[in-house]
């Protein structure tokens, strides 16, 4: 909330940022599955890209993410995600070419639901 007035002259000196689209957006898209384990939720897409870059790099066997306030380290030689806090809640993940036809159930993105379940 604004508390303080704005001047009249605050917009005639507009900076335009140029368009935010990544120009290198990836193929792959990156999956956690449900906890049921019969179907899949996308990772949000910067998240998608920080992890396809550090799968990509090569360097470390995992990384750590925070997701919704939460620190979630992802294992890529294992292939599981669990939350910092909590090892023991793991989830199985997946990396995907987008539009691949392998029928497969995706719940929704980064834990919100569609308002159907599709498949790809």
């Amino acid at each position: 909330m604004c508390r303080e007035p704005i001047s009249y002259n605050y917009f005639s000196d507009l900076t335009f940022i140029k368009d935010a689209t990544p120009s290198n957006e990836s193929n792959v898209s990156w999956m956690y599955s449900s906890r049921d384990n019969k179907s899949w939720w996308e990772f949000d897409r910067r998240s998608c890209e920080t992890i396809e870059n550090s799968y990509n790099d090569d360097s470390d066997d995992t990384i750590e993410l925070l997701i919704a306030g939460n620190i979630y380290v992802i294992d890529f030689r294992r292939m599981i995600q669990y939350p910092r806090q909590h090892p023991n809640r793991i989830r199985n993940i997946q990396r995907r070419p987008k539009f691949d036809d392998l029928d497969i159930i995706i719940k929704g993105i980064a834990g919100i639901k569609f308002s159907t379940n599709r498949s790809n």
